[in-house]
């Protein structure tokens, strides 16, 4: 019975055998996108007749056809992990004809043949184990471990094939890594270089954009502070800032109104730009249909980045005495609809800052 079931796993692994070269050849008719998905049918179909003969392997290995070692279980080990070994260097082989390596079209081609070879050479050792009666008593010997050594020959050369490409490829990645931060830091020098110079040439009479340029996170702290220094002392800076704050640029509106919230304490005029932007804020969001399905989507293309702008300038102008809860409350009321089910980034940002301000306007009052 074990021998017919030999037979019928040698004869799955020739079909996988066949149907390999049979994808082999369809491949190379498919156009690119196609060749994507069916790459992965060669190392599946690899490993399926790797498995056909690895059972085969098995029922030799109950027949007592490999003579050593003595412990079945070692003997188990030692035969399945060199048939493993065997079946990574053939799909790794095989898959050569189908990825990118920096090897000469002859070895590639040489390679090609691995997958085909080492599985022949292994039928031929099986055979001799699982049917001795067919072959010459003299000959079975020289047979048996001829093909094994030719086996172990074909396999190693691969091995080494592969291992030498796989070597050469980490050095060539080691080496591209290395050239890439090489020229990634002469790079952020040179642009160290050139903000420097900016930030030099900057005098008290240099437009406030300028300088607000040097308070963003990318920049280093010490002309963060410096910039911080020479803003503050402007002394138009509320009309400045407030001619920012309603420039149509959003993305300039909304930093000039973070830098509001940072100001300890802003210029109180600036308010008057804000409660523009809010309105702007609130008459979008009104001539947006609330019931429209992408009322959040276009709302939030059209004023989220200025909404993010004002919820910071609260807390600035808190500490100037301006209290804009009554302007979020309109926004909340605007956008939440629009925004629909949660999160609602607008209309939640607005009401945790009223929320906030209003638990500390009562244990203010508590303390009393």
């Amino acid at each position: 019975m074990m021998p017919i079931v030999a037979v019928l796993l040698m004869v799955g692994a020739l079909l996988l055998t066949f149907g390999y070269h049979a994808c082999f050849a369809g491949y190379k008719k498919l156009l690119g996108p196609d060749k994507a998905g069916a790459a992965i049918t060669f190392p599946l179909i690899l490993f399926l007749r790797w498995s056909c003969i690895a059972g085969v392997l098995w029922i030799c290995i109950g027949k007592g056809g490999f003579g050593g070692p003595d412990s079945r279980g070692l003997q188990v080990f030692l035969v399945l992990l060199v048939h493993a070994l065997f079946g990574v260097v053939s799909v790794l082989s095989g898959m050569l004809k189908i990825s990118s390596s920096d090897l000469s079209e002859r070895t590639v081609s040489a390679m090609s043949w691995v997958p085909f070879l080492l599985p022949a050479f292994q039928a031929v050792v099986v055979l001799t184990m699982l049917f001795p009666g067919a072959f010459e008593a003299g000959s079975l010997a020289p047979v048996r471990y001829g093909s094994m050594a030719l086996m172990g020959a074909v396999g190693l050369a691969a091995g080494v094939v592969l291992s030498a490409m796989s070597i050469r490829e980490h050095r060539q990645s080691e080496a591209a890594r290395i050239q890439r931060e090489k020229e990634e830091g002469e790079k952020e020098r040179a642009e160290a270089v050139a903000v420097g110079k900016r930030f030099q040439a900057l005098t008290p009479e240099s437009p406030l954009g300028d300088w607000m340029e040097f308070r963003m996170w990318d920049k280093p702290e010490e002309m963060r502070a410096a910039a911080l220094k020479a803003i503050v002392q402007r002394p138009n800076l509320g009309r400045e800032l407030s001619e920012r704050i309603l420039l149509p640029d959003h993305e300039a509106a909304r930093v000039a109104m973070y830098f509001v919230g940072e100001l300890e304490p802003p210029p109180a005029d600036v308010i008057d730009a804000i409660r523009a932007r809010v309105d702007e804020v609130v008459k979008v969001a009104e001539s947006i249909d609330p019931n429209a399905d992408d009322s959040r989507n276009v709302l939030y293309a059209r004023i989220h980045t200025l909404s993010t702008g004002f919820t910071a300038a609260a807390h600035g102008l808190r500490r100037a005495g301006v209290d804009l809860r009554p302007e979020l409350r309109k926004v909340s009321e605007a956008c939440g609809p629009r925004e629909k089910a949660p999160p609602r980034s607008i209309a939640d940002s607005c009401d945790r800052v009223i929320q906030h301000y209003d638990q500390v306007d009562q244990q203010a009052a508590a303390t009393k």
